[in-house]
């Protein structure tokens, strides 16, 4: 499939993506772009197999970009996971018309075992905070992620590279930097000066079947 198709279902499908104007600095809530949605699930299936007749869940949905670049691609069910309230009502309405067989959970990746999944996942998919409001968010959920589903892919600034690998090496879990990504980030805050501003994202892959 095409990737100007991804995108442009995306759009359409997404009517809300500014998390109703009131997006929370403390979750680092920031909307996927469709191009950087419908490039990641792009390289998921045509290099992983990740979605198509898959079990997904999209960990931190927001406003739903992800879940819905996912769902373009037909998986055989998804899973909208979040914190917050607003984000899985925001998420429900954009994909209100898609067909896939979609469920929403309201969870507290820090404060929720994956014991209260009865299954592993085949995939999990996640845009997570950076970890500048929050040290550590960003690896609590790609941990998290792990123990969920037998396979993840998630974005991270490149600056942490170097300490996602070793931390990765220390626990045996397979883990590659499948693409290097511009990440538009948009002007969503009042400490925000510039309209957007652009920084360079990892698209990683990990698996750890031990976990």
């Amino acid at each position: 499939m095409k990737l100007r198709h991804i995108e442009s279902q995306i759009s359409s499908w997404c009517r809300i993506t500014d998390f109703y104007r009131k997006p929370n600095i403390e979750l680092e809530q920031y909307s996927t772009s469709p191009h950087l949605a419908a490039s990641i699930v792009s390289s998921m299936e045509n290099e992983y197999d990740a979605i198509q007749g898959r079990s997904v869940v999209d960990v931190g949905c927001g406003c739903g970009v992800l879940s819905a670049a996912v769902c373009v691609l037909e998986p055989d069910f998804l899973l909208c996971v979040d914190l917050d309230e607003k984000c899985i009502e925001i998420t429900q309405s954009n994909l209100s018309d898609v067909e896939v067989p979609i469920d929403y959970l309201r969870l507290n990746v820090s404060q929720h075992t994956p014991a209260y999944f009865n299954y592993k996942h085949d995939t999990a998919i996640m845009n997570p905070p950076f970890g500048t409001r929050r040290k550590g968010a960003d690896i609590e959920f790609l941990l998290f992620g792990l123990r969920i589903a037998n396979e993840v892919f998630s974005l991270h600034k490149s600056s942490t590279r170097g300490y996602i690998q070793k931390l990765c090496d220390s626990k045996g879990i397979q883990a590659e930097v499948v693409a290097t990504m511009r990440y538009d980030l948009p002007k969503l805050y009042k400490m925000h000066k510039k309209k957007s501003v652009d920084i360079e994202v990892d698209f990683w892959h990990l698996s750890n079947e031990e976990l």
